[in-house]
C-alpha cells in the first residue's frame, strides 16, 4: 500500500461531546485549511477540550499560553498517525528483512 502524508489539514472529528466548545474544535479538525486554532477561555473549559482531544486520537498537540485572562489554549495539528504508519512500516520491513535472511 501507498504510505504518504495527509494531503490537507483535515483531521478526524469523530468527537461525542456536543459543546459549544468541541462544536468549535469539530470545525476546526474538519477544515483542511486551517492548522491552528485556539479557544481563550476559563481553565475548566480548557481542560474539557483538552481532555476531548486526549480521549481521540485525532492528531492535534496542545498548549496553554498564559498571557492575559483568561488564558488561551492552542491547538495544532500535527502527522503523528501518519509518522506511526511510517515507524511501523520501517520496524516490518525490518523484521522482513531479517526474517529473509534466515
Amino acid at each position: 500500500m501507498a504510505l504518504e502524508p495527509p494531503a490537507d489539514w483535515q483531521r478526524d472529528s469523530q468527537i461525542t461531546c456536543d459543546c459549544q466548545d468541541c462544536t468549535a474544535l469539530k470545525s476546526f479538525l474538519d477544515d483542511p485549511t486551517q492548522p491552528k486554532w485556539t479557544l481563550k477561555a476559563v481553565e475548566a473549559r480548557r481542560k474539557h477540550v483538552e481532555q476531548i482531544i486526549k480521549q481521540h486520537p485525532n492528531d492535534v498537540n496542545c498548549a496553554t499560553q498564559r498571557i492575559g485572562s483568561p488564558h488561551t489554549l492552542i491547538c495544532t495539528k500535527n502527522q503523528a498517525s501518519y509518522q506511526r504508519r511510517v515507524d511501523q512500516r520501517t520496524h516490518d520491513l525490518n523484521v522482513l528483512t531479517s526474517l529473509s535472511a534466515v
